[in-house]
């Protein structure tokens, strides 16, 4: 029985059908019921590994604090995944209009001021999957002036399940005069295109969560303990005067509203020891992440692959 259900929460397809056609008030109910369940069964380690991270973070908060937070996180996980494939499931004609009921944005003047250096973007994100960025910087898109030219947003996407390509496939669909691409992490050429998209000033978005084994990691201080982060959008960024945009979501009460904001721009410094400037970038977005998870750790989803970009340094 146990399995069944975790299957059943791994697919969503079901909840996902559920949320889609229940009321807003009922809605918040019945994501908090499947998070807590979730979060009892451990699935994905949402439970094991979140619960020792969030103590360590705040130590001072004690264990039922740690245990809420750790919920609240799985609930908003499983609400950043719903909203997105129930928005992938719609006609055409009607995602734009519940992008707009179910996200804002704040703080486009950052992305707009990155954008005129007419160097590209960086666009980083710790907490939710690429997917969904490319979701919140095409809707930022549409509400800027439409006087400004639309930039191509090239995706660098890490390994995707179906659905999550499927619900990149529909906004490729919607996206027109706003154009979406994608970089595959697993592409030999992946580092090329990376670079040859930020050349011919576009904006490049990623998850600096998403480390893998084998892979080049910068170790910075985050949350009170050095964290791996992936080098490759820093050393881009440093070597040729890139600006990032750190960019983070925030959960409302209601549990369907997301606040999207962008962070205002952070360049490397120009150090004589050109190997310190890729590390000054990374610490000052390692620093932007930490402010904002110690002032919503709820609505922060990657508390799980926390432990593990820890025991990194330790390897």
């Amino acid at each position: 029985m146990v399995a069944f259900f975790m299957q059943l929460f791994r697919e969503q397809r079901l909840l996902t059908s559920l949320c889609a056609s229940t009321p807003p008030p009922l809605r918040r109910v019945v994501l908090g019921v499947a998070g807590a369940i979730l979060f009892l069964l451990d699935v994905d380690k949402c439970r094991s590994s979140v619960l020792r991270s969030i103590e360590d973070t705040f130590p001072e908060k004690g264990k039922w604090y740690a245990m809420f937070t750790a919920i609240r996180a799985t609930v908003t996980s499983l609400t950043y995944t719903t909203t997105a494939l129930y928005l992938s499931q719609l006609p055409n004609r009607l995602v734009a209009t519940k992008i707009q009921d179910r996200v804002s944005v704040t703080g486009l003047a950052n992305l707009h001021a990155a954008r005129e250096m007419q160097k590209g973007v960086v666009l980083v994100s710790s907490h939710f999957a690429c997917f969904y960025i490319a979701l919140i910087a095409r809707h930022a898109e549409q509400e800027a002036d439409e006087s400004r030219a639309a930039d191509t947003l090239v995706v660098a996407v890490p390994p995707m399940g179906e659905q999550e390509w499927n619900f990149f496939r529909k906004l490729q669909t919607l996206a027109t005069d706003h154009r979406l691409e994608a970089i595959e992490h697993e592409k030999p050429r992946a580092g090329i295109e990376f670079l040859a998209a930020l050349r011919s000033k576009k904006i490049v978005a990623c998850m600096i969560d998403n480390v893998r084994d084998g892979g080049a990691h910068l170790f910075v201080d985050f949350l009170g303990a050095d964290t791996a982060f992936p080098a490759g959008p820093f050393a881009i960024a440093a070597k040729y005067d890139i600006p990032i945009v750190p960019v983070h979501v925030e959960a409302c009460g209601s549990l369907n509203q997301h606040v999207v904001h962008f962070g205002a721009p952070l360049r490397a410094p120009h150090l004589q020891d050109f190997d310190s400037r890729p590390q000054a970038i990374s610490a000052a977005t390692a620093r932007y992440f930490a402010d904002v998870v110690r002032k919503h750790p709820g609505s922060w989803e990657s508390w799980r692959t926390l432990a593990y970009r820890r025991k990194l340094h330790s390897a």
